[in-house]
């Protein structure tokens, strides 16, 4: 564990030092030609001051800019460069203002030495970028004023570029986003093969997934709705809160898919799809907030899912889950980057090199956990069949036995016969002893003696089809002890289980027909399969149990307990669409209700009502 840790860390800073080597590497120009220094004008003036009082304020009034990183807020914002040609060379450069989705537009001005201006033309470049081109004679100093309007807030880092440099850089940042847009893109498409050829359905979530992931480095670099309709200000980075949103609803879904939460850790499960249901309500709600807020809760989401998930990782370790530790680290590196990302470029901006690694790494790694998952059931069916095989070895080495036997002494043949006859006869009603015997304890609950989980998933799965085939209804009650954990509390679990075994006397003393099944499904809760049952039915026999278990305090040892139960119940009666799952949803839906109006009580739940149209 702690090597995997040590390893992960490396990655990280591996990954996060090639992001900015990149952007570094790109943005350099030959500063032994040229110097440059920046300045900004302070907020309230930049707001208020028209351009030729901006051109004619003294260079005290200037703040500068070290490192060239100019601090933008939403609104108005002008920037100063001031450039010396070292060179007696006349050249050509490029003011480059480079940001995805913050920048709406911008004004360009050139100062001579004997402070005449003049203005220059400004280009707005499809990833968002704003650039403007001037020329430098031989020993020439001039002052660029940049007027920068802004949606929100940003750290923006201004680059003065040599013409061909600036050609380098365009081609570059094209190539890196071509590559990492189309990485991910294809990897999306090769699942969708894969889930056509599969019909997985974590597949199919997995390719939305990483469609997401594609869509969401294009916003990041740029190739977004409002680089293709720059007159609607309005679109711009509209589309992030919602791609990082569905990006986390899908992972969340997957992982639940996955792992199998809704059956292994319900109570996670149920986490996840709250968690799920408040993202989605945010897309909404996100088109009507200020850049920086929708920004900011962008992140939260971002952080949220994948502390979710890492949570997630870290229970599924302690349940000895094969591919956890996996699992675990794909989304401590995602915390890792997304950390980064806050700490080095605030929480106002989204790096898209620093995020690009994190998804060129995640998606590898997210691909291996599902090639390691299918490796397993492959394996799973592997062994299943070699056990099936070496069977069927003894049993032919058997009949060679047998056959053996059957070339010598006929009368000897005939003696041993019979008594290997005998010797199995009573080794097979041994074994279906044993077998009747072990498949009794597999289906009763031990504390109980009604039937189990296990037995009551296949029963009400068997009992839905023949109601089906047969057209005869088929009804469910959901027993739950009311205030049991008050019990458990109060008196000790010893107590509680009393109760429960106490409750299962009743309900068998209550079942009349054979053909009726009583189950302990989890907890404190119990079902109840009654076939060739309607709704009326059902609920008579219902109240016959809560009333007979309310009639009548409960003597344990010393202690004695009034008791009381909450029944929900529901009727299939032939409803198209419905299932199993549907059946059982109903009367749980109306045993919640039962609970919530008062307890003590039965209701029931038409199943019609929870079917889609």
């Amino acid at each position: 564990m702690k090597r995997m840790i040590n390893i992960l860390i490396l990655l990280f800073i591996t990954c996060t030092q090639v992001s900015f080597a990149n952007e570094n590497i790109s943005k350099t120009t030959s500063q032994k030609d040229i110097t440059t220094t920046f300045y900004q004008l302070p907020a309230l003036q930049a707001e208020i001051l028209s351009t030729e009082k901006v051109l004619s304020l003294s260079q005290t009034t200037w703040q500068s800019l070290p490192n060239a990183q100019a601090k933008l807020l939403t609104g108005v914002n002008w920037l100063q460069v001031r450039i010396v040609n070292l060179t007696s060379s006349e050249k050509s450069y490029f003011l480059l203002a480079d940001d995805a989705f913050h920048l709406l537009n911008g004004q360009l001005y050139i100062q001579q030495a004997n402070k005449t201006s003049n203005q220059l033309s400004i280009e707005k470049h499809k990833s968002n970028a704003l650039s403007g081109q001037f020329m430098l004679k031989g020993y020439q100093q001039v002052t660029l004023y940049l007027m920068l309007n802004s949606k929100g807030q940003v750290s923006l880092s201004l680059s003065v570029l040599e013409n061909r440099n600036f050609a380098n850089y365009l081609a570059e940042r094209t190539l890196y986003s071509a590559v990492a847009i189309g990485s991910i893109a294809m990897l999306a498409l090769i699942l969708l093969v894969v889930f056509i050829a599969s019909g997985t359905q974590a597949t199919l979530i997995l390719c939305g997934f990483f469609s997401m992931q594609a869509m969401l480095l294009a916003t990041l670099y740029g190739f977004n709705s409002y680089s293709y309709f720059p007159t609607l200000p309005e679109l711009q980075a509209i589309e992030l809160p919602f791609l990082i949103s569905l990006s986390a609803v899908l992972m969340l879904w997957f992982s639940s898919e996955l792992f199998k939460l809704k059956f292994t850790h319900p109570s996670l499960h149920f986490v996840f799809k709250i968690t799920s249901s408040l993202f989605l309500i945010y897309l909404p709600i996100s088109m009507f907030l200020a850049l920086d807020m929708s920004l900011i809760l962008s992140h939260l989401v971002n952080l949220t899912a994948n502390l979710l998930l890492v949570f997630l990782g870290l229970h599924l370790i302690k349940t000895g889950q094969r591919l956890a530790i996996l699992f675990m680290a794909i989304f401590i590196i995602q915390l890792l980057f997304s950390f980064a990302n806050i700490v080095i470029f605030g929480w106002y901006q989204f790096n898209a090199l620093l995020f690009t690694a994190a998804f060129g790494l995640n998606s590898f790694l997210i691909s291996f956990l599902l090639s390691r998952q299918y490796a397993y059931q492959i394996e799973g069916k592997n062994k299943a069949q070699r056990e099936a095989l070496e069977n069927e070895m003894i049993s032919h080495n058997t009949q060679k036995e047998l056959l053996a036997l059957q070339n010598e002494n006929q009368e000897q043949l005939e003696i041993r016969v019979q008594e290997r006859t005998l010797e199995l006869n009573i080794a097979l009603q041994e074994l279906e002893e044993a077998n009747r015997e072990l498949e009794q304890k597999n289906t009763l609950d031990e504390l109980t003696g009604l039937y189990n989980r296990r037995f009551y998933d296949q029963r009400i799965t068997a009992e839905f089809r023949r109601s089906r085939r047969n057209l005869t209804p088929l009804s469910l009650i959901i027993i739950d002890i009311d205030l049991f954990k008050k019990v458990n509390d109060t008196h000790g679990h010893l107590a509680g289980d009393a109760c429960l075994v106490l409750l299962a006397e009743k309900i068998k003393q209550c079942l009349g027909r054979s053909t009726d099944f009583g189950c302990r499904y989890g907890g404190e809760e119990f079902c109840l399969i009654l076939p060739e049952t309607d709704c009326k039915g059902a609920i008579a026999l219902a109240e016959e149990v809560r009333k007979t278990v309310g009639s009548e305090n409960f003597v344990i040892g010393e202690l004695s307990l009034s008791m009381t139960i909450s029944c929900g119940v529901s009727t299939y009666q032939q409803e198209k669409q419905a299932a199993p799952e549907q059946l059982f949803a109903a009367a749980d839906k109306a045993l919640y209700q039962a609970k919530h109006q008062g307890r003590n009580q039965v209701l029931s739940q038409n199943i019609q009502e929870l079917l889609p149209d």
